[in-house]
Parts: structure tokens; sequence; C-alpha cells
């Protein structure tokens, strides 16, 4: 369970409406929205009753109201009594690499996870190719990255599989699209640098189709304006363009026949021996990813690939 996540409905019930809190917290209304349905999903219960004046706590949402209290008290006292004994000793800091999509998706995770001050993140983004390499040459500790990961010096893990979604401009609908009706449209190709190049050519030559681009693109910005003139088409990842799905600016469509699906990788270098705040940042990216799995508006884009050993020993003998 998050604290952030449950801070923040702590304000929801307090104040009675997402507007207040979303304004109170500096998240963005739907955002945290989303957030109360996840974990009224988490919780298997309605927490919140939506009303034209705002949200009342449901018998449910009370308990869970009068337990996060009494977790955060605990907490602080316990992050306080810490904070002495450690007196003035240097805050460890850790650089954590991801591609945009995964910015879009595990940023907040990360952020409530260090609100304490105990660790200081630098959160960079890059290519799955280039962020393979950052990891080797001691650029950043931890990378998120798609595609192969084998290198010499480089522990990976695969943690996840992601699929790929079809991006044209609004009102085509939301239902799944075939390989073959997008490869027949004006389509925006990502360039030879984009792990997702090699998978659309991989599953186009499954079809016996050529990927024909209209337009040569290099970043997830391209493609969605791109996609959202209606010029042409785009091939994306769910996380990049979620936002863009929920309020309606751009059509987003599951592929199908065949789908394309992309493996995500957790890297760090084999070298050096992982120190107490990687593993437990590590952790929270993996459960991070666990979480995003977990929700109903991702379901379809992204599924874990669970390990064993548990978020914690991760990276025993991978």
């Amino acid at each position: 369970m998050r604290f952030k996540l449950l801070r923040s409905f702590v304000r929801v019930g307090e104040l009675g409406s997402i507007t207040r809190a979303a304004s109170e917290l500096n998240i963005a209304q739907p955002a945290l929205g989303l957030q109360m349905r996840s974990l009224e999903y988490e919780f298997g219960a309605q927490l919140l009753i939506r009303t034209s004046r705002g949200v009342k706590l449901t018998p449910s949402g009370e308990v869970v109201l009068n337990w996060a209290r009494s977790i955060f008290e605990q907490t602080d006292k316990i992050h306080q009594k810490v904070r002495e004994l450690q007196g003035n000793a240097d805050v460890p800091s850790v650089t954590i690499g991801l591609t945009p999509s995964l910015t879009a998706i595990l940023a907040r995770p990360i952020v409530e996870a260090t609100l304490d001050g105990n660790i200081r993140v630098k959160i960079v983004e890059g290519t799955s190719h280039s962020l393979g390499e950052w990891v080797n040459s001691g650029r950043i500790d931890i990378g998120l990255g798609f595609g192969s990961a084998e290198a010499p010096g480089l522990q990976s893990v695969a943690v996840m599989r992601e699929r790929l979604y079809y991006l044209t401009a609004p009102g085509e609908g939301d239902e799944p699209i075939t390989l073959a009706e997008v490869l027949d449209r004006p389509l925006a190709v990502p360039d030879d640098q984009n792990s997702i190049r090699p998978k659309i050519e991989e599953a186009a030559s499954r079809i016996d189709m050529p990927v024909i681009g209209t337009y040569e693109i290099g970043s997830m910005q391209a493609a969605r304006e791109i996609a959202r003139s209606g010029r042409a088409g785009a091939i994306a990842p769910y996380g990049g363009v979620a936002v863009e799905h929920r309020d309606g600016s751009l059509s987003v469509r599951l592929i199908v026949e065949p789908q394309i699906e992309r493996t995500l990788y957790m890297m760090r270098r084999a070298t050096e021996s992982l120190s107490d705040p990687e593993i437990y940042l590590s952790t929270v990216l993996y459960e991070g990813l666990q979480s995003v799995t977990r929700d109903p508006e991702f379901r379809d884009a992204y599924t874990m690939l669970d390990d064993p050993r548990g978020a914690a020993n991760m990276w025993e003998s991978s």
C-alpha cells in the first residue's frame, strides 16, 4: 500500500471533495479520481460515494480513514526518531533511468517513496538502448528499458510485458484494430533508435506485410501530435498516452492479430554490489509496476512477469 495514496485519500475524506483535495495536493483532479478508484480496487470495497456536492465516506471508507490516520501518526514518530539517531549523516543519492512512457506512470511512486528525504533521487529519461549504455557507464544506477538487455557487466531482470497501441485522431473509438488495418493506413513509424521499431517489423513479417512510414518520428510527443492531427496514425505504449485517452484527445486502440509486445527489463551494473538505497528503490519500482498492472485501466496494456523471489530479492541469481 503506497503511503502517498493513503495520504491523498485522507485529505479527500477530510475535505469531502476530490476537487478541493486535488487543488490542495497539487494533483490534477482526474488523476486524483483515478487514485481513489485504484485504492478502492486494492481494498475490494467502495470507500467513497460520489454526490453532486462532492464525496462522502462509506462505512468501509470510515474504517480505512481511521486506520490510515493511525498509521501516519506512528510513521511520523518513527521517522522523527530515526532522524534523531542519524544526526547529520550524508543522504545517499540514486539515479534512475526511465523511458518517457514509464516516467508517466512511475514518477509519482518514486517521489512518494522518497518524500521523507532519506534518499535523494534523480530521474533521467532516455531510449531503451541509451539506458542500457548509461547503466554500464555508471551514469545511472538503475534503468528500466525494453528490448534485449544482454551486455557484458550488465545484470538485468525481466519484469513486465507491454502491449502496443494504435493512436489516431479522436472519434475512431477504442475498439481493437488489426495490425493489417494499421499498416494499410498512413503511419508515423519510430526511428531506428526506438525499441518499438523492430517489434513492429517483426510482427509485420508474420502477416507478410511491409512497414511503410509516411513519417519517421523520434519521440513520444511527435507520435501524439501527428496522431492527433489526423495526418497519420502512430504506434505507442499506453502509458505514454493514458492522459490523452482519458480526456478524449486521442483514439487509442489495442493492436491485435497479432498483438505487438515487448519485454521490460530492470538493469544494474553487475560489477558493483547493491547499496541499501538501490535495493529499496528497486523494490519501489517493482511494486509500482505491480500496481499499474492491477489497475483496471492498464490491465490490457501491461502484464507483470511475477518473480517468485519477490521484489526485495529480485536481483538474486538473475
